[in-house]
C-alpha cells in the first residue's frame, strides 16, 4: 500500500470522525432530553411560588388516563389543611428540612401543574396548565404524589428510576433538572462528591444523603 493511499484513508477517517461524533452526541442529547428534561413538570402553588415534579407513571386504566407526578411534601403543604390541637392549621415545611409527620388531613385543594411540549429548538417550547389532586404523601421522607386530571391525556415521557445496585463513586457526572425561578425546566451539571455520613447512615439504601456539586436553586424541589 502506497503512502498516498494510506494518507488518503487517514484523511477520510479524520473527516468522518467529527461527523460520527456529532451524530452520537445528538443521539445522546435527544435521549437525555426524553428521559430527564421532558419528564419534569412545573408545580404552580397557591402561594404563587413554583416547584418541580417528575412524571413517573402515565397509562390508561379502565378507560381513564392516570398520570402520576412525584414531588416533595413541602411542595404540596400549601394545599393541605391539618387538624391540630389548636384547630384547623396549616403545617409549614422548609426545603431541606424533614418535618414531623403531620396530624390528620382535613382538607385538600388542587395544585396546578404546567406540562411542557418541546419542539426541535429551545424556542419551540409550549406550556399547558392542568389541575392535579394530591393522592399520597409522607412528611417524614418529604415525598408526595399527585395525579393530573385525565383531560391532560397520556404523557409520552416517563422518568426511569436508577437501579438499586447502581454504583455511585466520586467524580461521577450527575444532572439536576427542575423548574427553578419560575422558568421552564432546565438541566445543570455537577459531580458526585460522596456520602454525608454525619447522620450515621451507611448509604443511599439506608437513607443517607448524597453530596453533589450540581447547583440547586429555588423551584428545583421535586425535580
Amino acid at each position: 500500500m502506497s503512502f498516498r493511499t494510506i494518507f488518503g484513508i487517514a484523511a477520510a477517517m479524520a473527516i468522518c470522525a467529527p461527523a460520527l461524533a456529532q451524530e452520537e452526541d445528538s443521539a445522546l442529547l435527544a435521549q437525555m432530553s426524553r428521559e430527564m428534561l421532558q419528564t419534569v413538570v412545573m408545580m404552580e402553588k397557591r402561594d404563587e411560588s413554583t416547584a418541580s415534579g417528575v412524571v413517573v407513571y402515565s397509562a390508561v386504566r379502565d378507560g381513564v388516563v392516570h398520570t402520576y407526578v412525584l414531588t416533595n411534601f413541602h411542595v404540596i403543604v400549601p394545599h393541605l389543611k391539618f387538624e391540630t390541637s389548636k384547630g384547623k392549621k396549616k403545617i409549614k415545611a422548609k426545603p431541606g428540612k424533614k418535618p414531623q409527620q403531620p396530624p390528620k388531613v382535613i382538607g385538600k385543594t388542587p395544585i396546578t401543574v404546567a406540562i411542557f411540549t418541546y419542539g426541535d429548538r429551545i424556542q419551540d417550547v409550549t406550556r399547558g396548565l392542568h389541575q392535579a389532586e394530591i393522592v399520597a404523601f409522607d412528611a417524614e421522607e418529604d415525598i408526595a404524589v399527585v395525579r393530573i386530571t385525565p383531560d391532560a391525556g397520556l404523557y409520552p415521557h416517563i422518568a426511569a428510576f436508577a437501579p438499586k445496585d447502581i454504583k455511585l463513586v466520586p467524580f461521577t457526572t450527575v444532572w439536576s433538572v427542575g423548574s427553578a425561578q419560575h422558568l421552564f425546566p432546565f438541566p445543570v451539571r455537577g459531580a458526585i462528591g460522596g456520602m454525608d455520613f454525619r447522620s450515621g447512615k451507611k448509604g443511599v439504601e439506608d437513607g443517607g444523603d448524597i453530596i453533589t456539586t450540581a447547583p440547586i436553586t429555588s423551584g428545583n424541589s421535586g425535580g
